[in-house]
């Protein structure tokens, strides 16, 4: 996607044991959750989990929910965390589902089989719900000013973050 790391790391192929758990937050995240300080280093934990995760990286705000604003309304933030067995919601389950965000020069129909065609070789259960190309999410993410934008993308979790004081 191409957001740029403002500070920190990013995740290593490490970080997905889950022994060490680790999260990038975006930087309006870090700056209501740390006004003032750098949140490389710092933790904080999901609400109503007992881990704590080691904040490594800083990344540029997205608006991934909203075309007006980069957190909506009903976020407390935006965090990142490694794709493994740490990767947790905040009712301690592993996401049940993702969105994944593909380049491809080809066309729509090529790359939706294509799509189709590695999730089945990965695993049969693996369904794909839809494809669609950018342009029609912006065009419906821009339709009515008025009413709330639908989500761009479902990748992000919607966190309550516990900031430690250290």
């Amino acid at each position: 996607m191409r957001i740029p790391l403002l500070r920190g790391r990013e995740f290593l192929d490490s970080d997905t044991s889950g022994n060490s758990r680790v999260a990038i937050l975006s930087a309006e995240t870090a700056r209501r959750f740390f006004p003032g300080q750098d949140a490389v280093g710092k933790h904080l934990r999901l609400l109503g989990q007992k881990d704590w995760c080691t904040i490594v990286g800083i990344a540029a705000d997205v608006r991934g929910y909203d075309l007006r604003q980069n957190v909506p309304q009903w976020m407390e933030g935006t965090l990142y965390l490694p794709y493994g067995p740490g990767a947790s919601l905040e009712d301690g389950h592993v996401p049940a589902e993702m969105t994944l965000i593909v380049r491809s020069a080809g066309s729509q129909i090529q790359m939706e089989d294509s799509l189709r065609n590695s999730a089945a070789s990965l695993s049969a259960d693996a369904p794909i719900a839809e494809v669609k190309p950018m342009p029609v999410i912006l065009t419906a993410a821009t339709l009515s000013s008025r009413a709330p934008s639908p989500s761009l993308f479902g990748t992000f979790a919607a966190v309550a973050l516990v900031p430690s004081a250290s």
